[in-house]
């Protein structure tokens, strides 16, 4: 079981926290070794010790502090459901609920500053994304979904049939939605990919769909290329299923096995 932070371990997490930010200003060669050493001095923290914010209650309203005390969600809010493991970088935005059971996106500054307006009926994290959130909207019996980013601007519009949360499957490089019958995609990157293909697997690593009966690859910045467009192929960077940056066009090799 984890230990409790005393009131020196947060002291040391703090000052982690700041020197981190100094140093991402600029992050100058002589730096670069200081900045391995606080991450790994704070991994060994988070190895020993509960690192979770907290909710906090004042006068039947609710609000949030970090691990080291410091109020990032203000107790003026009904709920806050979704709580981070402290980091020592700029902690994320926040999932909050009126009075009304309404959600919106605050700022974890303190102040309960809006991303965005109470108009949800829920918001939760993408984990793994680091900047995506799904929102649902309720309408009579039907729900409609959509994803926001941490500036709680809509990358999805929020009328989505259906919309995988990719949380169980974290590297992967995309979500997808359906809307009627065509399916659409968010890369991790942020592109927005309107829905518009009839079919979509794995082959094996490439995301290929399908528009009609022309079957092709996804470049990350949302170009559809047909499969018989060899050229394209071996010259842009295609959306994988998984992060595999380093290799990915390893398998371009041999193409002529992927479909």
């Amino acid at each position: 079981m984890k230990k409790k932070v005393t009131p020196t371990v947060c002291e040391r997490i703090q000052f982690i926290k700041n020197r981190i930010k100094e140093i991402l200003v600029y992050m100058l060669p002589e730096n670069e070794k200081e900045y391995g050493d606080l991450l790994n001095e704070f991994d060994s923290i988070r190895e020993d010790y509960d690192l979770f914010d907290s909710v906090f209650e004042e006068n039947g309203k609710t609000g949030v502090v970090d691990v080291t005390g410091r109020i990032i969600v203000p107790a003026i809010y009904k709920d806050c459901p979704e709580l981070f493991a402290y980091t020592p970088f700029e902690s994320l935005p926040m999932a909050v609920c009126n009075f009304e059971d309404k959600y919106a996106l605050v700022a974890p500054d303190g102040l309960g500053t809006q991303l965005c307006g109470f108009e949800y009926d829920a918001i939760s994290f993408i984990r793994g994304s680091r900047n995506f959130y799904i929102c649902e909207k309720k309408i009579g019996d039907k729900s409609l979904f959509g994803v926001l980013d941490s500036n709680g601007e809509l990358v999805v519009p929020c009328e989505m049939d259906e919309l995988e949360d990719p949380s169980d499957r974290v590297g992967s490089t995309y979500l997808y939605f359906t809307k009627g019958n065509k399916i659409g995609f968010l890369t991790m990157g942020g592109c927005y990919i309107e829905p518009q293909f009839d079919d979509a697997d794995i082959c094996p690593k490439f995301l290929y769909v399908r528009k009609g009966d022309v079957g092709g690859f996804l470049s990350v910045d949302g170009e559809f290329i047909e499969e018989n467009d060899k050229e394209n192929i071996k010259n842009k960077e295609l959306l994988t299923y998984w992060s595999m940056n380093d290799y990915v066009h390893e398998l371009l090799d041999g193409y002529e096995g992927l479909v």
